[in-house]
């Protein structure tokens, strides 16, 4: 504060909080991953377990919040490092070791932590993660962009204009009009599938074409059904991007860009 005056306090605590919180999640998963690996480990676990193990200590020691981009990081690479100690045991990989928005946003760059955090807003109190985690709403359907930084644009007419809306089935709701408040990876199937939806609503797609059932069940209902996430593959990829997607078999076509959907392997 006495480099930056009070008003950074806040962006100060939610540097804090998730910094804090991240760590403890890799602490809690560093001390599973040990236990797994004490019982049937080899060297290479043991090492790999060591390194996240002394890059937990750094950050912990060294007070992560001083520097908050390095420190993330840092938790990040202790993160994998169990997850690949776990596999080289052949046990079961460890999944996300904190709560975060799942899109890429400006915002997050300074507002990392805001997932944990809670404010009073219009009377009451507004917890972020439902909504910018489980709802994956953009931060600007709340919030003016950069030029008008701090803006609240919604009152709580909105909020409750929202909240009514999500009872409702989305019949008559464009896949345009989605993307006005949902980030255009809205409904990742998984961390190795990268399906752009804008791209694909830019290019005529419907959302029924790949959610079955979303126009007649109730929105809030239907994102938190099995149904959300599409069943199609490859076979169906392939209607248009046969050049890139593998055939029944399995093999794909000379000179295919499977990046183009995955993102790992």
């Amino acid at each position: 504060m006495s480099c930056h005056g009070p008003k950074y306090f806040a962006i100060y605590r939610t540097w804090q909080v998730g910094i804090a919180k991240r760590l403890e999640g890799v602490k809690a998963e560093l001390h599973e991953a040990r236990e797994k690996i004490e019982k049937g480990g080899d060297g290479t676990a043991q090492g790999l377990l060591k390194e996240a193990a002394d890059t937990v200590a750094f950050v912990e020691q060294g007070r992560g919040v001083h520097n908050p981009g390095y420190a993330l990081d840092l938790l990040n690479y202790a993160h994998q490092k169990n997850v690949v100690a776990l596999e080289a045991i052949g046990a079961k990989p460890i999944g996300a070791a904190w709560v975060q928005a799942p899109y890429e946003a400006e915002c997050l760059t300074c507002h990392f932590g805001i997932e944990y955090i809670s404010r009073p807003a219009f009377g009451r109190e507004f917890p972020h993660a439902p909504h910018v985690v489980s709802a994956r709403l953009r931060c600007t359907v709340c919030h003016e962009g950069t030029e008008r930084h701090g803006v609240m644009k919604v009152g709580g007419e909105d909020c409750q204009r929202c909240h009514e809306r999500i009872k409702k089935s989305m019949a008559g709701v464009s896949a345009e009009e989605c993307l006005t408040c949902h980030t255009a990876d809205i409904g990742t199937v998984s961390e190795k599938v990268n399906f752009p939806h804008d791209k694909h609503i830019d290019a005529g797609l419907d959302c029924g074409l790949c959610h079955g059932g979303v126009a007649e069940t109730r929105h809030l209902d239907f994102a938190r059904s099995p149904a959300a996430l599409p069943t199609i593959g490859h076979e169906f990829c392939g209607t248009c991007h046969g050049g890139d997607v593998p055939s029944a078999d399995g093999v794909p076509p000379d000179g295919a860009d499977c990046t183009k959907c995955h993102v790992a392997f």
